[in-house]
C-alpha cells in the first residue's frame, strides 16, 4: 500500500540552503583561493594598474571635441542638413520597439535596452559640448530613453506578442528605408542618394537588412545542401563553397568592379546596394553552415517517429528538425550577426561613409583634427563593443530562457 503523505525527493540545490558570503568572504573563496588565485590575482592588479597609469592622463587629456563637435558627421554622414527631420521621423520608433521586445521577451531584451539608453543619455548629453550636432538629433537622444520605458511599459501588456514585435520591427524597416530614400525632385520628401548617407546610421540599416536576409537565406541554403534532389543540393553546395573562400573584401571589390559591366551603360549601379549585396552573399554562406551544423545535430531517431505518426517531410523539417537545429545554433547564429555587424567596416575601403569611414573624413578632411585620430577611432571602437555586447546579451538571454524557460 503507498503512503500518500509521501514527498518527492528534492534537488540538491534545493537540499543546501543558498551561502552567503561578505565582501571578505568573496575575496578569499574566488581571488585568494587556492594559492595560484592569489598570484594572478597580484599580477592582474598590477597590470591595471599600469594600464590606468596611462590611460588616465589621456583620457583627460584627449582631443575629445574630435568627437563633440563632428557628431553629426559620425552619426549620418553626409545626410542634407534640411532633411534631417526624415532620419528623425523613421528612426525615431527604434527605441520604442526596442523596449516594447524588453516589454515582451523580458530578461533577454533587458542588458542590451539599458545599454541603449545610457548611450543615448551620453550622447545627449555630448551635444552640449557640440556645435555641430542639429537640435533635431539632440531632440532625438533627449527623447530616445522615454520611449524605450513607454515600450516596456506597453510590451508588458497580453495583446503583444513576440510575433507582432518582428511583423513591427520589420515594417519600420521597409519605413525608415522609405523616409531616408524619398520618392521625387520635387516632393515634400525629395530623392537622397545612398551616397549622401552614412555613419552610424548606415552601419545599422546595413546590419538591420542584413539580418533579416541573411538568418532565412541560410536556413534555405542548409536544407537545399541536405536535399535529397542532386539539382538543390549541388547549388547549395556550390554556392557555400565558393562564397566562404572568397575573401569579403576581394568579394566587395569584384561586386563594384564587375557588376557595372554587365549593367547597361545609362545604369549607374547604386554602391551601398552592391556592397550590402557582398555582405549578404558571404554571411549567407558561413550561415547555412552553422545551421546544418544544427540539422545533423538532430537525432535520426525523432525524424523516424515523426515520420512513423503519419507526418510528412516538409512538416517534419519545419516542425521537429528545424526548431532544434536553430535552438542548437543560437549562439553560432548570434556570433554570425555580431561578424555580420563588423563587417559593415569594411565599406569604407571602397569610398563608402560608413561609421568607420565618417571617422576616416574627420581625420582625413580636417586640419584641425589631423592627430585625434586615437580618440575618433576609440569612439567608434566603443560603439561597435556597445552593440556587439548588446547582441551577445540577447544571445545568452535567449540561450537562458529556452533552457530554463523563466523570463
Amino acid at each position: 500500500m503507498a503512503v500518500e503523505n509521501m514527498t518527492e525527493p528534492k534537488p540538491m540545490n534545493e537540499l543546501r540552503p543558498e551561502e552567503k558570503l561578505s565582501i571578505a568572504g568573496w575575496a578569499q573563496k574566488n581571488l585568494f583561493s587556492p594559492w595560484y588565485n592569489s598570484v594572478l590575482t597580484a599580477v592582474g592588479v598590477i597590470l591595471v594598474v599600469m594600464l590606468l597609469k596611462e590611460a588616465v592622463p589621456f583620457l583627460i587629456d584627449a582631443q575629445w571635441p574630435a568627437v563633440t563637435t563632428n557628431i553629426q558627421i559620425l552619426l549620418v554622414g553626409q545626410y542634407p542638413s534640411e532633411e534631417l527631420w526624415r532620419v528623425g521621423a523613421g528612426v525615431l520608433p527604434m527605441p520604442f520597439i526596442v523596449g516594447l521586445a524588453w516589454g515582451v521577451w523580458g530578461s533577454m531584451m533587458r542588458t542590451f535596452s539599458v545599454t541603449l539608453v545610457v548611450s543615448a543619455v551620453l550622447t545627449a548629453i555630448s551635444s552640449l559640448f557640440g556645435d555641430s550636432m542639429s537640435s533635431g538629433l539632440a531632440l532625438w537622444f533627449t527623447v530616445s530613453p522615454f520611449l524605450v520605458l513607454l515600450g516596456y511599459a506597453v510590451g508588458r501588456r497580453d495583446f503583444i506578442g513576440p510575433r507582432q514585435v518582428l511583423i513591427i520591427w520589420f515594417l519600420f524597416l521597409l519605413l525608415t528605408l522609405f523616409f531616408l530614400r524619398g520618392f521625387g525632385e520635387d516632393s515634400a520628401m525629395p530623392h537622397v542618394p545612398t551616397d549622401r548617407w552614412g555613419g552610424l546610421l548606415v552601419t545599422i540599416l546595413i546590419a538591420q537588412v542584413g539580418i533579416a536576409v541573411v538568418l532565412p537565406l541560410g536556413i534555405v541554403l542548409a536544407l537545399a545542401r541536405q536535399s535529397n534532389l542532386w539539382f538543390f543540393k549541388g547549388a547549395a553546395i556550390a554556392y557555400i563553397e565558393v562564397l566562404r573562400a572568397t575573401p569579403l573584401l576581394a568579394l566587395l571589390f569584384l561586386m563594384l568592379i564587375v557588376s557595372p559591366m554587365f549593367l547597361p551603360d545609362v545604369t549607374t549601379p547604386d554602391r551601398l546596394m552592391l556592397a550590402f549585396i557582398a555582405i549578404v552573399l558571404n554571411n549567407s554562406a558561413y550561415m547555412a553552415e552553422n545551421i546544418r551544423g544544427g540539422l545533423q545535430s538532430v537525432s535520426r531517431g525523432q525524424v523516424e517517429a515523426a515520420q512513423a505518426l503519419g507526418m510528412r517531410g516538409s512538416h517534419v523539417t519545419l516542425v521537429i528538425v528545424l526548431p532544434q537545429a536553430i535552438r542548437a545554433t543560437i549562439p553560432a547564429i548570434v556570433g554570425q550577426f555580431i561578424i555580420l555587424f563588423k563587417d559593415t567596416a569594411v565599406i569604407a575601403l571602397v569610398g563608402l561613409m560608413d561609421l568607420l569611414g565618417a571617422a576616416y573624413a574627420i581625420i582625413l578632411g580636417q586640419d584641425a583634427w589631423r592627430t585625434a585620430d586615437p580618440e575618433v577611432f576609440l569612439f567608434v571602437a566603443a560603439v561597435y563593443w556597445i552593440f556587439t555586447y548588446g547582441m551577445s546579451s540577447v544571445s545568452a538571454g535567449v540561450e537562458k530562457r529556452m533552457r530554463t524557460g523563466a523570463d
